[in-house]
Protein backbone atom coordinates (compact mmCIF):
# COMPACT_ATOMS: atom_id res chain seq x y z
CA UNK A 1 0.00 0.00 0.00
CA UNK A 2 3.12 2.42 1.18
CA UNK A 3 4.78 1.33 -2.40
CA UNK A 4 1.47 2.62 -3.86
CA UNK A 5 1.15 5.84 -2.04
CA UNK A 6 5.12 6.52 -3.36
CA UNK A 7 4.84 5.51 -6.87
CA UNK A 8 1.57 7.90 -6.94
CA UNK A 9 3.54 10.44 -5.81
CA UNK A 10 6.81 10.17 -7.94
CA UNK A 11 4.26 9.98 -11.02
CA UNK A 12 2.64 13.04 -9.89
CA UNK A 13 6.29 14.97 -9.19
CA UNK A 14 6.90 13.60 -12.80
CA UNK A 15 3.65 15.29 -14.24
CA UNK A 16 4.58 18.63 -12.30
CA UNK A 17 7.95 18.71 -13.93
CA UNK A 18 6.78 18.35 -17.21
CA UNK A 19 3.98 21.04 -17.01
CA UNK A 20 6.06 23.27 -15.68
CA UNK A 21 8.53 22.88 -18.09
CA UNK A 22 5.40 23.06 -20.74
CA UNK A 23 4.61 26.14 -19.15
CA UNK A 24 8.40 27.80 -18.91
CA UNK A 25 8.98 27.01 -22.81
CA UNK A 26 5.60 28.69 -23.94
CA UNK A 27 5.98 31.34 -21.71
CA UNK A 28 9.73 31.78 -23.24
CA UNK A 29 8.85 31.56 -26.93
CA UNK A 30 5.54 33.89 -26.10
CA UNK A 31 7.72 36.48 -24.79
CA UNK A 32 10.83 35.79 -27.49
CA UNK A 33 8.76 38.27 -30.29
CA UNK A 34 7.50 40.51 -27.67
CA UNK A 35 10.97 41.15 -26.94
CA UNK A 36 11.76 41.11 -31.00
CA UNK A 37 8.78 43.43 -31.64
CA UNK A 38 9.81 45.77 -29.20
CA UNK A 39 13.25 45.77 -30.04
CA UNK A 40 12.15 46.58 -33.82
CA UNK A 41 9.61 49.22 -32.59
CA UNK A 42 12.70 51.15 -30.74
CA UNK A 43 15.10 50.73 -33.86
CA UNK A 44 11.88 52.23 -35.99
CA UNK A 45 12.08 55.14 -33.23
CA UNK A 46 15.70 55.57 -33.24
CA UNK A 47 15.27 55.78 -37.11
CA UNK A 48 12.77 57.96 -37.50
CA UNK A 49 14.51 60.37 -35.16
CA UNK A 50 17.69 59.93 -36.60
CA UNK A 51 15.85 60.59 -40.21
CA UNK A 52 13.98 64.00 -38.54
CA UNK A 53 17.52 65.26 -37.40
CA UNK A 54 18.90 64.63 -40.77
CA UNK A 55 16.22 66.64 -42.42
CA UNK A 56 16.94 69.65 -39.69
CA UNK A 57 20.56 69.46 -40.75
CA UNK A 58 19.21 70.19 -44.72
CA UNK A 59 16.75 72.84 -43.21
CA UNK A 60 19.70 74.46 -40.90
CA UNK A 61 21.92 74.83 -44.29
CA UNK A 62 18.75 76.75 -45.97
CA UNK A 63 17.63 78.72 -43.72
CA UNK A 64 21.57 80.18 -43.43
CA UNK A 65 21.84 80.42 -46.65
CA UNK A 66 18.68 82.06 -46.90
CA UNK A 67 19.76 84.65 -44.34
CA UNK A 68 22.19 85.45 -46.27
CA UNK A 69 20.75 85.78 -49.49
CA UNK A 70 18.76 88.38 -47.83
CA UNK A 71 21.76 90.41 -47.06
CA UNK A 72 22.93 89.65 -50.75
CA UNK A 73 25.71 88.31 -49.55
CA UNK A 74 26.37 84.49 -50.74
CA UNK A 75 30.25 84.71 -51.28
CA UNK A 76 31.03 83.51 -48.04
CA UNK A 77 29.13 80.59 -46.15
CA UNK A 78 29.18 80.74 -42.17
CA UNK A 79 27.09 77.75 -40.69
CA UNK A 80 28.71 78.41 -37.27
CA UNK A 81 29.99 76.17 -34.85
CA UNK A 82 28.30 72.97 -33.12
CA UNK A 83 28.70 71.20 -29.97
CA UNK A 84 32.41 71.88 -27.94
CA UNK A 85 33.66 68.71 -28.58
CA UNK A 86 32.40 68.35 -32.51
CA UNK A 87 32.11 71.90 -34.30
CA UNK A 88 29.83 70.29 -37.05
CA UNK A 89 27.77 69.00 -34.57
CA UNK A 90 24.37 70.71 -33.68
CA UNK A 91 21.96 69.94 -30.99
CA UNK A 92 18.19 69.76 -32.04
CA UNK A 93 16.03 68.95 -28.95
CA UNK A 94 16.31 65.71 -25.94
CA UNK A 95 20.02 64.83 -26.87
CA UNK A 96 19.26 64.67 -30.80
CA UNK A 97 21.37 66.21 -33.09
CA UNK A 98 22.83 66.58 -36.77
CA UNK A 99 26.40 66.64 -37.86
CA UNK A 100 28.21 67.70 -41.58
CA UNK A 101 29.51 65.23 -42.67
CA UNK A 102 30.38 66.73 -46.28
CA UNK A 103 29.56 69.33 -48.66
CA UNK A 104 30.14 69.01 -52.34
CA UNK A 105 30.61 72.00 -54.70
CA UNK A 106 29.37 72.03 -58.55
CA UNK A 107 29.18 74.62 -61.15
CA UNK A 108 26.27 75.09 -63.82
CA UNK A 109 26.75 71.76 -65.20
CA UNK A 110 26.98 70.35 -62.18
CA UNK A 111 30.49 69.37 -62.57
CA UNK A 112 32.40 68.71 -59.48
CA UNK A 113 34.25 72.03 -58.33
CA UNK A 114 35.21 70.80 -54.97
CA UNK A 115 34.76 68.78 -51.97
CA UNK A 116 34.27 69.74 -48.19
CA UNK A 117 34.70 66.48 -45.93
CA UNK A 118 37.23 67.87 -42.95
CA UNK A 119 34.85 69.49 -40.18
CA UNK A 120 37.43 72.20 -39.96
CA UNK A 121 36.74 72.93 -43.17
CA UNK A 122 32.60 73.10 -43.39
CA UNK A 123 32.37 74.17 -39.99
CA UNK A 124 34.70 77.47 -40.61
CA UNK A 125 33.70 80.18 -43.16
CA UNK A 126 34.14 79.16 -46.07
CA UNK A 127 34.15 80.78 -50.19
CA UNK A 128 32.12 79.97 -52.98
CA UNK A 129 34.00 80.15 -55.79
CA UNK A 130 32.21 81.96 -58.65
CA UNK A 131 31.58 79.80 -60.87
CA UNK A 132 29.59 77.33 -58.00
CA UNK A 133 26.55 77.27 -58.39
CA UNK A 134 24.90 74.39 -56.66
CA UNK A 135 25.74 72.51 -52.84
CA UNK A 136 25.72 68.90 -51.99
CA UNK A 137 24.59 68.84 -48.65
CA UNK A 138 25.30 65.23 -47.06
CA UNK A 139 24.07 65.25 -43.30
CA UNK A 140 24.18 62.37 -40.39
CA UNK A 141 21.08 62.59 -37.90
CA UNK A 142 21.38 60.91 -34.77
CA UNK A 143 18.52 59.84 -32.24
CA UNK A 144 17.67 60.81 -28.38
CA UNK A 145 20.15 58.66 -27.25
CA UNK A 146 22.91 58.90 -30.11
CA UNK A 147 22.55 55.12 -31.12
CA UNK A 148 20.46 55.56 -34.21
CA UNK A 149 22.03 57.18 -37.17
CA UNK A 150 20.61 58.39 -40.80
CA UNK A 151 22.69 60.15 -43.28
CA UNK A 152 20.57 62.63 -45.46
CA UNK A 153 22.19 64.35 -48.65
CA UNK A 154 20.24 67.23 -50.80
CA UNK A 155 21.38 69.22 -53.49
CA UNK A 156 21.01 73.19 -53.09
CA UNK A 157 20.84 75.73 -55.72
CA UNK A 158 23.17 78.68 -54.70
CA UNK A 159 23.16 80.58 -58.01
CA UNK A 160 21.72 81.42 -60.71
CA UNK A 161 22.21 84.01 -63.75
CA UNK A 162 19.42 85.98 -63.81
CA UNK A 163 20.87 87.51 -60.53
CA UNK A 164 23.75 88.42 -62.04
CA UNK A 165 22.12 90.68 -64.40
CA UNK A 166 23.27 93.28 -61.80
CA UNK A 167 25.38 96.57 -62.59
CA UNK A 168 29.06 95.08 -64.30
CA UNK A 169 27.61 91.91 -65.67
CA UNK A 170 29.23 88.67 -64.17
CA UNK A 171 29.10 89.35 -60.24
CA UNK A 172 28.80 87.10 -57.16
CA UNK A 173 25.18 85.91 -57.74
CA UNK A 174 26.01 84.04 -60.67
CA UNK A 175 27.15 84.19 -64.26
CA UNK A 176 25.96 86.38 -67.06
CA UNK A 177 27.70 86.26 -70.88
CA UNK A 178 26.55 89.68 -72.59
CA UNK A 179 26.61 89.41 -75.84
CA UNK A 180 30.11 90.06 -77.45
CA UNK A 181 28.68 91.72 -80.85
CA UNK A 182 25.59 93.57 -82.27
CA UNK A 183 24.09 90.03 -84.20
CA UNK A 184 24.48 86.75 -82.53
CA UNK A 185 23.80 84.24 -83.91
CA UNK A 186 23.98 79.70 -83.60
CA UNK A 187 23.44 79.32 -86.80
CA UNK A 188 23.67 81.52 -90.25
CA UNK A 189 23.15 85.01 -90.59
CA UNK A 190 22.14 87.11 -93.86
CA UNK A 191 22.16 90.44 -94.52
CA UNK A 192 19.79 91.73 -97.29
CA UNK A 193 19.46 96.04 -97.01
CA UNK A 194 21.05 98.47 -96.11
CA UNK A 195 22.54 97.23 -92.92
CA UNK A 196 25.09 99.57 -90.40
CA UNK A 197 26.52 98.95 -87.20
CA UNK A 198 27.56 101.48 -84.57
CA UNK A 199 29.71 100.88 -81.11
CA UNK A 200 31.96 97.76 -81.99
CA UNK A 201 34.66 96.47 -83.79
CA UNK A 202 33.26 93.17 -84.11
CA UNK A 203 29.94 93.32 -85.96
CA UNK A 204 28.58 89.91 -86.17
CA UNK A 205 29.35 86.50 -84.16
CA UNK A 206 27.60 83.26 -86.42
CA UNK A 207 28.19 79.84 -85.30
CA UNK A 208 27.45 78.70 -88.68
CA UNK A 209 28.01 81.30 -91.91
CA UNK A 210 27.72 84.82 -93.00
CA UNK A 211 26.44 85.93 -96.26
CA UNK A 212 25.65 89.50 -97.43
CA UNK A 213 23.50 91.29 -100.41
CA UNK A 214 22.73 95.24 -101.50
CA UNK A 215 24.52 98.10 -99.30
CA UNK A 216 27.61 97.09 -97.54
CA UNK A 217 26.52 99.84 -94.70
CA UNK A 218 29.55 100.45 -92.63
CA UNK A 219 30.13 96.99 -91.51
CA UNK A 220 33.30 95.58 -91.42
CA UNK A 221 32.55 92.19 -92.87
CA UNK A 222 36.47 91.34 -92.58
CA UNK A 223 35.62 91.29 -88.30
CA UNK A 224 32.84 89.30 -88.59
CA UNK A 225 33.40 85.92 -86.95
CA UNK A 226 32.30 83.04 -88.81
CA UNK A 227 32.35 79.05 -87.69
CA UNK A 228 32.13 79.72 -83.78
CA UNK A 229 32.31 77.43 -80.93
CA UNK A 230 28.55 78.50 -79.88
CA UNK A 231 27.66 76.75 -83.07
CA UNK A 232 28.40 73.60 -81.31
CA UNK A 233 26.39 74.00 -78.57
CA UNK A 234 22.41 73.03 -78.64
CA UNK A 235 20.03 75.00 -78.48
CA UNK A 236 19.37 74.68 -74.45
CA UNK A 237 23.65 75.15 -73.41
CA UNK A 238 23.10 77.89 -76.27
CA UNK A 239 20.49 79.41 -74.05
CA UNK A 240 22.13 79.05 -71.29
CA UNK A 241 25.39 80.45 -72.11
CA UNK A 242 23.70 84.02 -72.07
CA UNK A 243 21.10 83.05 -69.01
CA UNK A 244 23.24 80.25 -66.55
CA UNK A 245 19.46 79.00 -66.21
CA UNK A 246 16.72 76.17 -67.95
CA UNK A 247 14.38 78.11 -70.15
CA UNK A 248 11.69 76.77 -67.89
CA UNK A 249 13.09 78.46 -64.90
CA UNK A 250 14.13 81.53 -66.24
CA UNK A 251 10.42 81.94 -67.65
CA UNK A 252 8.87 81.18 -64.30
CA UNK A 253 10.98 84.55 -63.56
CA UNK A 254 9.98 86.74 -66.63
CA UNK A 255 6.59 88.73 -66.91
CA UNK A 256 5.17 86.86 -69.64
CA UNK A 257 3.55 88.29 -72.36
CA UNK A 258 1.54 87.45 -75.68
CA UNK A 259 1.11 90.35 -77.59
CA UNK A 260 2.64 93.84 -78.42
CA UNK A 261 -0.14 95.64 -76.57
CA UNK A 262 0.91 93.81 -73.28
CA UNK A 263 4.15 94.01 -73.87
CA UNK A 264 3.94 98.29 -73.65
CA UNK A 265 1.82 97.93 -71.19
CA UNK A 266 4.43 95.36 -69.11
CA UNK A 267 6.95 98.15 -69.57
CA UNK A 268 5.07 101.32 -69.14
CA UNK A 269 4.63 99.00 -65.77
CA UNK A 270 8.15 98.77 -64.95
CA UNK A 271 8.46 94.99 -65.74
CA UNK A 272 12.46 94.61 -67.84
CA UNK A 273 12.33 90.73 -68.26
CA UNK A 274 9.93 89.69 -70.31
CA UNK A 275 9.38 86.61 -72.19
CA UNK A 276 7.23 86.42 -75.33
CA UNK A 277 5.27 83.59 -75.85
CA UNK A 278 4.87 82.41 -79.58
CA UNK A 279 5.86 84.34 -82.69
CA UNK A 280 6.63 88.34 -82.31
CA UNK A 281 5.76 88.75 -85.50
CA UNK A 282 5.69 92.72 -86.04
CA UNK A 283 3.62 92.58 -83.09
CA UNK A 284 4.59 96.31 -82.55
CA UNK A 285 3.11 98.79 -85.20
CA UNK A 286 3.90 101.88 -86.60
CA UNK A 287 6.05 104.47 -84.87
CA UNK A 288 7.40 102.86 -81.61
CA UNK A 289 9.92 103.41 -79.17
CA UNK A 290 10.40 99.80 -76.74
CA UNK A 291 12.24 100.20 -73.69
CA UNK A 292 15.10 102.98 -73.52
CA UNK A 293 18.66 103.78 -72.29
CA UNK A 294 17.24 104.35 -68.66
CA UNK A 295 15.30 101.14 -68.92
CA UNK A 296 16.24 98.80 -71.18
CA UNK A 297 14.62 95.21 -71.19
CA UNK A 298 15.23 91.83 -71.73
CA UNK A 299 13.09 90.14 -74.46
CA UNK A 300 13.08 86.46 -74.69
CA UNK A 301 10.95 85.38 -77.37
CA UNK A 302 9.33 81.85 -77.83
CA UNK A 303 9.48 81.79 -81.60
CA UNK A 304 10.45 83.87 -84.52
CA UNK A 305 11.33 87.99 -84.27
CA UNK A 306 10.39 90.07 -86.67
CA UNK A 307 10.22 93.90 -86.65
CA UNK A 308 9.18 96.21 -89.22
CA UNK A 309 8.43 99.98 -89.02
CA UNK A 310 9.83 102.97 -87.79
CA UNK A 311 10.78 101.24 -84.63
CA UNK A 312 13.39 102.22 -81.73
CA UNK A 313 14.26 99.09 -79.04
CA UNK A 314 17.08 98.86 -76.46
CA UNK A 315 18.13 96.02 -74.35
CA UNK A 316 18.69 92.64 -75.40
CA UNK A 317 16.24 90.32 -77.74
CA UNK A 318 16.62 86.87 -77.35
CA UNK A 319 15.11 84.83 -79.88
CA UNK A 320 14.85 81.03 -81.05
CA UNK A 321 15.12 83.08 -84.83
CA UNK A 322 15.38 86.14 -86.00
CA UNK A 323 14.16 88.27 -89.11
CA UNK A 324 13.56 92.09 -89.56
CA UNK A 325 11.44 93.19 -92.11
CA UNK A 326 10.88 96.88 -94.13
CA UNK A 327 11.16 100.08 -92.30
CA UNK A 328 13.35 102.00 -90.31
CA UNK A 329 14.93 100.01 -87.48
CA UNK A 330 17.05 101.12 -84.62
CA UNK A 331 18.24 98.57 -82.11
CA UNK A 332 20.29 99.65 -79.65
CA UNK A 333 22.00 96.41 -77.55
CA UNK A 334 21.99 93.05 -79.00
CA UNK A 335 20.31 90.39 -80.99
CA UNK A 336 20.64 86.82 -80.27
CA UNK A 337 19.10 84.02 -82.11
CA UNK A 338 19.33 80.31 -81.44
CA UNK A 339 19.42 79.71 -85.01
CA UNK A 340 19.50 81.59 -87.96
CA UNK A 341 19.32 85.73 -88.35
CA UNK A 342 17.76 87.09 -91.43
CA UNK A 343 17.62 90.94 -92.10
CA UNK A 344 15.37 91.03 -94.63
CA UNK A 345 15.07 94.82 -96.05
CA UNK A 346 14.86 98.27 -95.27
CA UNK A 347 17.56 100.05 -93.20
CA UNK A 348 18.44 99.05 -89.93
CA UNK A 349 21.14 99.93 -87.36
CA UNK A 350 22.34 98.14 -84.84
CA UNK A 351 23.92 100.24 -81.51
CA UNK A 352 26.14 98.16 -80.36
CA UNK A 353 26.50 99.38 -76.26
CA UNK A 354 27.74 97.49 -73.15
CA UNK A 355 26.07 99.95 -71.22
CA UNK A 356 23.09 98.33 -71.77
CA UNK A 357 24.11 94.96 -70.73
CA UNK A 358 25.56 96.91 -67.21
CA UNK A 359 22.69 99.26 -66.11
CA UNK A 360 20.33 96.65 -65.51
CA UNK A 361 20.20 96.47 -61.77
CA UNK A 362 16.27 96.70 -62.16
CA UNK A 363 15.94 93.45 -63.47
CA UNK A 364 17.01 92.21 -59.79
CA UNK A 365 14.41 94.50 -58.12
CA UNK A 366 11.94 93.81 -60.65
CA UNK A 367 11.90 89.99 -59.72
CA UNK A 368 12.64 90.28 -55.88
CA UNK A 369 9.31 92.87 -55.48
CA UNK A 370 7.65 89.93 -57.22
CA UNK A 371 8.85 87.12 -55.61
CA UNK A 372 9.68 88.80 -52.42
CA UNK A 373 9.11 85.58 -50.18
CA UNK A 374 11.39 83.79 -52.09
CA UNK A 375 13.72 86.28 -52.75
CA UNK A 376 14.46 84.38 -56.07
CA UNK A 377 12.46 81.39 -56.73
CA UNK A 378 15.14 78.77 -56.80
CA UNK A 379 18.29 80.42 -55.05
CA UNK A 380 18.57 78.81 -52.03
CA UNK A 381 15.75 75.82 -52.54
CA UNK A 382 16.36 72.04 -52.50
CA UNK A 383 16.81 71.07 -56.78
CA UNK A 384 13.40 68.75 -56.79
CA UNK A 385 14.59 64.92 -57.43
CA UNK A 386 18.16 65.05 -55.53
CA UNK A 387 17.03 63.97 -51.92
CA UNK A 388 19.00 60.86 -50.69
CA UNK A 389 18.91 58.94 -47.18
CA UNK A 390 20.74 56.25 -46.56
Amino acid sequence: MANMKRERGVATLLVSLVLLVGVTMVTVYTAHPIRTEQQVTANESRNLQALNAGEAGVNYFLAVFQEMLAEENVDTIDLGSGDQTNACRHTVDQGRAFEFREVSLFDRDKTLVATLTACSDIADPWDVPPQVFFAQVTVRGFSDDLVGRRDVSQLVRLRAAVQSLLPGGAGSFGEFNPAAAPLVARGNVSTRGNIKVEGTGTPIIAGGTYTKSGQAGNIDYDAAQQNDPIGTKTEDQFFEHFFGDTKQNIKSLATVVSSGADLLAAIAAGNTVLWFDGDFNQEVQGNAIIGSMDQPITLIVEGNFKLAGTQQLFGTVYAESVSTGNGNINLYGSLISENDINSTAGNVTYHYDDRLFGDLGSVREHLIDVNEDAHLPGIGGIVPGTWRDF
